[in-house]
């Protein structure tokens, strides 16, 4: 298949900043799917959207998320689509809900469902939206801008033992109740720079800014409030259970995802499923971008690729 020219297009690119990861070996798995509609579950900034409705132009794309901001980027930048795509304000672990009640939906097969597990570069790169610790912005992390549990709650509110469990779930390891207690220490927390700096009193031991490979002290804290915020793990867990009850018999699960919690759990649900006969994990090894694309997106650098195909939907 020809490559694609997903993210060059000035007139594109003037919606969002985000490069889509794998996109080439995204589609590359599409190409002999059964008859059926694709669902985007993470649908961001509209990159891999794009590609595949690109691709496969006889195909109808179901595109969630729950970030009304990309909604609206997407919307806009796949405004040529329009009559074959449908948009929905939703979570990705609501697929099947979503699915029935769409009535223009209900009765068609499922052929695909693609994830995206990964942040955009329009919501990591906006300090407004807190993601970032480099930037001083609130203390939000919110995908989903219309739900309440926010970053500046989980920080300023938690118990000491809630906070110390979000960063020992979250992998910041044997310091997690050293960073809890100095966070309550410090309460309020305002921004994500007063989170930061903490971060780095209590694990930069070492830390050198301009040290080559060296992660910042606040990546993996910030990470595990984020996760928490959007409950990122029982969201994942659910996408996986309902994604076999919409597919169809010989429909296929795409998967991208970024750090190793993300991946023990695609890879042990989809090895489970292929253990019980309910179909093929077509990614043995996980699927990595190459040096150039790394190269041009330094982003890309941790995406995994994990792809599932249903042998039959009545076995689930």
């Amino acid at each position: 298949m020809e490559a694609l020219s997903v993210v060059a297009d000035p007139a594109v690119n003037q919606f969002t900043a985000h490069q889509p990861v794998l996109c080439q070996e995204v589609l590359s798995f599409l190409e002999d799917l059964p008859a059926g509609l694709i669902i985007d579950c993470t649908l961001g900034g509209g990159g891999h959207a794009a590609a595949l409705l690109e691709a496969f132009p006889e195909r109808h794309l179901l595109a969630l998320d729950r970030d009304t901001l990309a909604l609206v980027r997407a919307k806009k930048r796949l405004e040529k689509y329009q009559a074959r795509i449908t948009f929905e304000h939703a979570e990705f672990s609501q697929v099947a809900a979503v699915v029935s009640a769409t009535s223009t939906l209900a009765t068609e097969s499922v052929a695909a469902i693609f994830a995206d597990l990964g942040y955009s570069s329009d919501q990591m790169d906006t300090a407004e939206r807190g993601f970032s610790f480099a930037k001083s912005g609130p203390l939000d992390m919110r995908l989903d801008q219309t739900q309440e549990l926010s970053a500046e709650q989980v920080l300023n509110q938690y118990a000491e033992r809630e906070l110390t469990l979000v960063f020992l779930k979250g992998s910041v390891g044997s310091r997690s109740r050293t960073l809890a207690r100095r966070i309550i220490d410090r309460r309020p927390l305002e921004s994500t720079l007063e989170f930061a700096q903490i971060c780095e009193e209590v694990l930069g031991r070492g830390y050198k800014p301009n040290a080559a490979k060296r992660k910042h002290p606040a990546t993996v804290p910030f990470q595990a409030v984020r996760i928490e915020v959007n409950q990122e793990y029982d969201q994942i867990r659910a996408l996986l259970e309902q994604s076999l009850q919409v597919l169809c018999d010989h429909g296929r699960l795409l998967v991208i995802d970024f750090h190793s919690t993300e991946d023990k759990l695609v890879t042990a649900k989809m090895r489970e499923w292929e253990r019980e006969q309910r179909g093929k994990v077509l990614t043995k090894k996980a699927i990595t971008p190459s040096e150039q694309e790394i190269a041009a997106n330094s982003r890309a650098r941790s995406a995994r690729l994990r792809v599932f195909q249903l042998t039959s939907s009545k076995q689930v």
